[in-house]
């Protein structure tokens, strides 16, 4: 989550798609960070050809701060609607610093001591 987080970020910062920016109705000083991206489990019925239905989350900085929302659009045949799920935006941002902090526990931290024996040895 570490690394996907800021490549979903970043790949959502360099191709935005037209139909959610105008959805989100942003103003000028905000700007939307794509967090997640999803499917639906809408089934094909009959001979009918399947809808395309996904759901998208976006982080709309720097409001997002203040009432820790995140933006759901639902994307759908008939349209696009848009949710709002207050305080949600914290526990993204908790995992995210756990997985940070875990990252760093027990795969970097390990391999510092390891990779440098001239400064080990000065130690002892």
């Amino acid at each position: 989550m570490v690394v996907g987080g800021l490549v979903l970020g970043t790949y959502g910062a360099v191709r935005p798609r037209e139909a959610d920016i105008a959805a989100l109705q942003l103003r000028s000083a905000q700007i939307p960070v794509l967090i997640g991206v999803g499917g639906s489990n809408k089934g094909c019925v009959e001979v009918r050809p399947c809808g395309s239905s996904g759901q998208r989350l976006y982080l709309v900085f720097p409001h997002v701060f203040l009432g820790g929302e995140v933006v759901v659009l639902n994307d759908a045949s008939d349209g696009v609607t848009i949710e709002r799920k207050p305080l949600l935006a914290y526990v993204f941002f908790l995992v995210w610093v756990g997985c940070i902090y875990l990252l760093w526990r027990y795969c970097v931290h390990p391999l510092l001591p390891a990779s440098n024996n001239r400064f080990e040895r000065s130690r002892g």
